[in-house]
């Protein structure tokens, strides 16, 4: 197998772009879309993007279709390599167009749809977070007649939760997902868009869920990006945050649940108290738990805050080239990574996860992003609750 740095002949950096419909995804066209603002995956949210349409580029029968073709939120845009390997897919939810031939189509990718959508009454006792409660979400709006026809790949995490959503609430899916998802002994989830079959006639929306992690997690991964000063490489650029700011990091974290006033339930605050003692201040965050009143169920959200929260994120992005490997076409969201970074800023070399990619406008590059999230040492495990 090609390792990072060595050409691969699966693509030469062209992409090509299809335009499907979303319910059924059956392939309407091909057409030759530029893209404008870079196309952004990530683990357990949506990303976004934005394409360009040069309609001076099309040819007859495209100018006469593709305002039919291309209609907000009816079809899917999907993004290949030149193996016809899918790199990204997102949905329009507009188009523009001013005295320039050139129609602007903003994007989200397929999970921002479970944000279109409320939850309604479901109750869960004693059910696996995956296998029952995170697939009864996403098939509420994954059916094929007023939803998007979904495929699932949940298997059973072994973890079981309690759980009561109620229409009244008008609690979007999204939010209920991500709620589930992210507490302490949580799971991971995206949505995956496939061919299915070799002639590329249609592809489908899997919903995947990973307990504990998505990907394919290893202490020896294939995926290697190297970055050493003065040594040409196909990685021309990296940039290494450590993200304390506002939403990133905490030293106190507190989960709020619903109510007013005196009603309003809050959980213990929960401290990183090594580092405190070690001179940071104290930093707070909290989160509102929209329909959580249980003391038990919020105690379960604090801890995951804590996992989240505590140590800061480091983040590390790469430039790379989409015509080596690994490309976006590669990788799955979660997938472990090596880092082989020497340069006079920065030593490392440490496995950490790639937490998401951007597809830049720069035809032929990529941005993978490559996440080490605080630790979480001394963090107690949810007991089924």
């Amino acid at each position: 197998m090609a390792k990072f740095g060595e050409y691969s002949p699966v693509s030469g950096g062209v992409m090509r772009f299809y335009v499907c419909e979303l319910k059924s995804g059956v392939l309407i066209d091909e057409y030759p879309l530029e893209i404008s603002q870079a196309l952004s995956r990530r683990l357990k949210t949506y990303g976004a993007g934005e394409f360009q349409l040069p309609v001076l580029g099309l040819n007859e029968a495209q100018r006469r279709a593709w305002a039919e073709d291309i209609v907000p939120w009816r079809v899917l845009i999907v993004v290949c390599d030149d193996n016809d390997r899918i790199m990204w897919s997102g949905i329009p939810t507009g188009r523009s167009t001013d005295e320039s031939p050139v129609v602007r189509f903003p994007c989200v990718t397929v999970e921002k749809y479970l944000d279109r959508r409320y939850m309604g009454d479901a109750e869960f006792e004693q059910e696996d977070q995956t296998a029952s409660i995170a697939r009864t979400l996403a098939e509420s709006v994954g059916d094929d007649v007023v939803g998007i026809g979904l495929e699932y790949d949940t298997p059973p995490s072994g973890v079981l939760r309690d759980r009561a959503y109620f229409n009244d609430e008008d609690a979007r899916v999204l939010a209920r997902l991500q709620q589930l998802s992210n507490v302490i002994n949580g799971f991971e989830w995206t949505i995956d868009v496939e061919w299915t079959d070799d002639e590329r006639s249609r592809v489908r929306k899997v919903f995947r869920t990973g307990y504990p992690r998505m990907g394919y997690v290893t202490n020896e991964p294939e995926h290697v990006f190297s970055v050493v000063s003065g040594v040409p490489g196909p990685v021309s650029a990296f940039s290494h945050e450590s993200q304390w700011g506002d939403g990133d990091a905490a030293t106190l974290v507190q989960a709020v649940g619903d109510g007013q006033g005196e009603d309003k339930p809050y959980s213990a605050p929960m401290i990183d108290s090594a580092r405190e003692a070690a001179g940071w201040p104290r930093l707070e965050e909290r989160q509102s738990k929209q329909g959580v009143i249980e003391e038990d169920e919020l105690e379960t959200h604090v801890r995951g805050m804590a996992e989240t929260y505590f140590g800061g994120q480091s983040v590390i992005s790469f430039d790379a080239l989409v015509s080596q490997w690994p490309s976006p076409a590669d990788v799955s969201l979660g997938d472990s990574a090596r880092l082989d970074i020497e340069t006079d800023q920065l030593t490392i070399s440490e496995v950490w996860r790639i937490v998401g990619y951007s597809i830049s406008p720069d035809v032929g590059r990529w941005t993978p992003v490559i996440a080490r999230v605080g630790d979480t040492e001394g963090l107690e495990d949810d007991d089924a609750g």
